[in-house]
């Protein structure tokens, strides 16, 4: 159970990924207006170097210590991103992106900028406790995440409908760091039995 923190400090930071850049939104406490950023995708250290001097100028505007709280969309980049994030002592949530709430009625401009703007503001009203505005996602650990994709492969190569040589189940073995054991499944070497 999530409990509501008070936003007063809290810089809302929202990330919008894809495959080919990412868009960073920046929320400064007690403002409606956020500040964008694009950023090639998967550039992390540019993305804390904004997310540093943000928070410093945001700071020096406010004569206060600030936080940050970061979110974005789990999709195409998963889980990677947030671990890296919490491990450099950046809160973060990760949000199911079929649960946000959507007007029902008229067309809204679509743009990765607006959606991540959209974003801080829903990261603000969701850390207020209005947990009906997003769900968010629970993180798994790396060691979980290597767990459940090794017994999936497993269980896939083993089943009579997921033949060995299948490149999903060859995928799952590689994430794990089994590479050649998934070739030798996919040749028929090894016998797998659970």
């Amino acid at each position: 159970m999530t409990t509501n923190i008070d936003t007063v400090d809290v810089c809302c930071v929202a990330l919008e990924l894809s495959k080919t850049s990412w868009v960073c939104a920046f929320a400064v406490p007690g403002d409606n207006k956020a500040t964008a950023h694009k950023i090639k995708a998967r550039d992390v250290d540019r993305l804390i170097s904004i997310l540093n001097s943000s928070e410093t100028k945001a700071e020096h505007q406010l004569s206060r210590p600030l936080r940050i709280v970061l979110c974005y969309e789990v999709g195409y980049d998963g889980f990677w991103l947030a671990r890296l994030l919490m491990a450099r002592g950046i809160r973060t949530v990760v949000f199911d992106p079929a649960s946000f709430l959507m007007p029902r009625r008229g067309r809204r401009a679509k743009t990765d900028r607006l959606d991540a703007e959209g974003m801080t503001r829903t990261l603000r009203t969701w850390l207020s406790g209005d947990r009906e505005v997003a769900r968010d996602v629970l993180i798994p650990s790396v060691w979980s995440k290597k767990t459940q994709s090794a017994s999936s492969a497993s269980e896939s190569t083993s089943s009579k409908s997921a033949p060995a040589s299948s490149g999903a189940s060859k995928g799952c073995w590689r994430c794990t760091g089994f590479g050649s054991t998934a070739n030798a499944l996919a040749r028929g070497c090894w016998n797998v039995s659970t």
